[in-house]
């Protein structure tokens, strides 16, 4: 079963946190999971800047590293038998699936394609090309 959690950027400093997503009112936060001595979880609401909340793939990038909804990616793709090297595109949901768009092309995401993030929509936007 795929792993559903997302991020977003805290209101009052700016640090990532990812867990459960639930909105309030009008407010929107991320529930971020820990533990605590007696090995119990314990959830903090974290108030977000909505721009920047994305959910999780399910994949992670060739480091390790969990790709989210949001990322700027570099990625291989394996499609077919000419592979296309993307250099700073974004990951995006549409048309009910993962996708990275770059210049307008979109790229289905796949397990089997090489990613690397090298940034965020929200922290390097500079990065789009």
């Amino acid at each position: 079963m795929r792993e559903i959690k997302f991020r977003g950027k805290r209101i009052d400093n700016g640090k990532w946190v990812y867990g459960h997503y639930k909105q309030e009112y009008n407010e929107e936060y991320i529930s971020e999971p820990f533990w605590n001595d007696a090995n119990e979880t314990i959830l903090n609401d974290y108030e977000v800047i909505p721009e920047t909340i994305g959910q999780y793939t399910g994949l992670k990038d060739k480091n390790g590293v969990e790709v989210f909804e949001g990322d700027i990616v570099k990625m291989t793709t394996k499609d077919f038998d000419y592979p296309d090297v993307i250099n700073g595109g974004e990951v995006v949901f549409e048309r009910g699936q993962w996708s990275v768009i770059n210049n307008e092309e979109d790229y289905y995401l796949y397990g089997q394609d090489e990613i690397e993030i090298i940034g965020t929509i929200h922290e390097n936007p500079e990065l789009l090309k």
